[in-house]
């Protein structure tokens, strides 16, 4: 049999050769400084204004505690197996979300789905964080200026400072405090001088000084992402903890506020109500938008990643919890002030509760524009750490699947954050807060779900949970126990199944939307999904000569780092899972001829041995080139 040599063995006849050579020929990836920055980056993008604005919002929505225990329930049931499995499944591949599909080629549009959902999301997202700003940089001023209604910045006769006003003046429903009136005239420009109202469909001209604050914010977002993990990873210290001393320091000053307990008794009754708290566990928790996997592919490869998402999971509903608790004590304090009137009539439902509510308390506090800056700072810091991860998975996704950007990284975060800047431009008009809406009814509601379900399936069903639990034992050590397998296997596919029904069903997506917005909408969440089947569909007829094999894992299919990548290939060998018969039976022979002509890595396979117990180095170890025992070193 005819081999040549060029620093080894390169056998051209033997079938299992690139197979072999694909596992040795892995690229060097970025890892965490520590394990505790990979903690901190996950606690930082779940918390974010899903929390923070989303949740509150959608518990006054729905009257308080109607949805607050089944949250609790789904959050259980749901959100954290789905956030452990796409930990595991980001830490066992070390893949990106569209190549982390490879145990199934054909699942690929998958990951597509979720980096457009990203695009999408992002580009509304960061308006949260430009309003934030807004409302930071005018806590300078000597006096709040949302704390009497001021004609400066555009007060109407309807404006009325309820707080310090006459208690015998009666409140009506056509009135409203100077917050409100600040958040709708001086910062979303919703009303000019003529009272023009603005529409999705009349979003009127730029407002030239939330286009400033959204070329800040992009400019600021850059400098976040321009070196990657390695400085993210340091400044999530910051991101990840500074909300939490915000939000409990707040919440403390707002149990103490005559009228709180009212508010917590609204917030806490109990009642169900299965999709909406569904639709909000995937704000909240991040999952299905592919950054959790993302992040964790960065992680060492036995890292305890369980134990990790359980932590972050909870944590993240502390921060909702707090959050929300905040705001219905000070809605409970504002009822109080206005001769007990309803909780629910106290401010209208919306996104800006949180810029309402919120500043007219602060507005009230001691040293008020030291708690507004920190509370405002606050909302742009979890604004631009979940805005950062979302950008962050669509660019390292694009120049991991196309290698010719790697070589111009710097130019293609600059890119991608010119290109959003171009797209949120609407965002900063007049009628900029309903397309916001919009763009958010229309690309998360059904495709989040849509994509978790088939992110279930794909991993369960195509690819095989027995399979899949033999992965996680190999990388944990142990055996994925009960409670994960009946979420997985039964408990999750039929609640997403019945999610997705009633989301599509009950969708109130077109309503006060004309015919046409309405046919645009539903193409923006085809847009997310279409890479589903159509990459499907590609695979199994264009790239693959039979279909079955678009369904088959592709030979890279494994651990990332070399070390595990030979340690996988013994387990499947002796498991017999994933070789066919030709090349189980070609393997033995193939590795006995690799000679070791290059400088070995003992004590790193003797390490490995005494962990792993394998035999595969006694036969293969010697086979590493001098470069790569530094890899190797730094993924120990």
């Amino acid at each position: 049999m005819e081999t040549t040599r060029e620093g080894g063995i390169r056998n051209k006849w033997y079938k299992g050769w690139d197979l072999l050579q694909s596992y040795l020929s892995t690229p060097i990836r970025d890892k965490w400084n520590r394990q505790l920055e990979f903690m901190l980056t996950c606690l930082g993008y779940c918390i974010g204004f899903g929390n923070i604005w989303r949740f509150p919002y959608v518990v006054h929505k729905n009257g308080g505690g109607a949805f607050f225990l089944p949250y609790i329930l789904i959050l259980i049931i749901l959100a954290l197996p789905i956030f452990y499995m796409e930990t595991l499944l980001g830490q066992f591949s070390g893949c990106n979300p569209i190549s982390v599909y490879s145990f199934a080629p054909a699942c690929k549009g998958i990951g597509f789905s979720s980096l457009m959902v990203c695009l999408y999301c992002s580009m509304y997202y960061i308006m949260f964080m430009v309003y934030a700003s807004k409302y930071f940089f005018q806590s300078f001023a000597y006096e709040l200026p949302w704390a009497r209604c001021k004609p400066e910045w555009g007060a109407d006769a309807n404006c009325l400072d309820r707080l310090n006003a006459n208690k015998n003046v009666t409140w009506k429903t056509n009135l409203s405090p100077p917050t409100e009136q600040y958040w709708q005239i001086a910062i979303l420009h919703l009303k000019d001088h003529t009272g023009k109202r603005y529409s999705i469909e009349n979003l009127g001209s730029i407002q030239w000084d939330l286009f400033g604050l959204l070329l800040l914010s992009c400019i600021i977002q850059y400098l976040y992402l321009f070196r990657g993990i390695k400085l993210s990873g340091k400044l999530v210290y910051f991101t990840a903890t500074f909300p939490f001393v915000v939000l409990i320091t707040l919440l403390l000053y707002a149990l103490t506020l005559d009228g709180a307990v009212d508010g917590l008794e609204y917030l806490f009754f109990p009642d169900w109500s299965l999709a909406r708290s569904c639709n909000a566990i995937f704000f909240s928790t991040g999952i299905a938008y592919g950054c959790l996997i993302l992040y964790s592919s960065f992680n060492d490869f036995q890292y305890p990643v369980r134990l990790i998402s359980i932590a972050v999971v909870f944590l993240d509903l502390f921060a909702s919890f707090c959050s929300s608790m905040t705001v219905f004590s000070i809605l409970g304090y504002l009822a109080k002030r206005l001769n007990n009137v309803d909780i629910t009539k106290v401010v209208e439902q919306g996104p800006g509760l949180i810029f309402v509510v919120m500043p007219e308390a602060i507005s009230t506090m001691p040293v008020a524009q030291l708690w507004s800056c920190l509370y405002f700072l606050m909302l742009y810091t979890v604004g631009i750490a979940s805005q950062a991860s979302m950008v962050d998975t669509v660019i390292t996704t694009s120049y991991e699947e196309i290698p010719k950007l790697k070589k111009h990284k710097g130019k293609v975060r600059i890119f991608a954050c010119l290109c959003l800047f171009l797209l949120s431009i609407p965002c900063t008009m007049n009628g900029g807060i309903h397309f916001v809406k919009f763009l958010d009814n229309f690309s998360t509601e059904i495709t989040l779900t849509t994509i978790a379900l088939c992110e279930l399936l794909s991993v369960m069903f195509v690819y095989g949970y027995r399979k899949f639990f033999c992965d996680v034992h190999f990388m944990c050590g142990h055996r994925v126990n009960l409670y994960w397998r009946v979420c997985w296997l039964g408990i999750i596919p039929v609640l997403l199944i019945i999610l997705l029904g009633l989301g599509l069903f009950n969708s109130t997506s077109c309503e006060h939307l004309s015919i046409q917005m309405c046919i645009i909408g539903w193409i923006i969440a085809l847009s997310c999904l279409i890479s589903i089947p159509a990459f499907a569909l590609y695979s199994m007829f264009i790239i693959t000569p039979k279909w079955r094999t678009a369904y088959m894992p592709e030979p890279q299919w494994g651990p990332r780092d070399m070390v595990n990548k030979l340690l996988y290939l013994e387990w499947q060998k002796e498991k017999g899972q994933t070789f066919d018969e030709e090349t189980t039976t070609n393997l033995d022979s193939l590795l006995a001829e690799v000679t070791p002509e290059m400088e070995t890595v003992e004590a790193v396979v003797k390490n490995r041995l005494d962990e792993k117990r394998f035999s595969i180095f006694h036969r293969f170890g010697p086979s590493f080139k001098k470069g790569e025992i530094d890899v190797l070193d730094s993924n120990m």
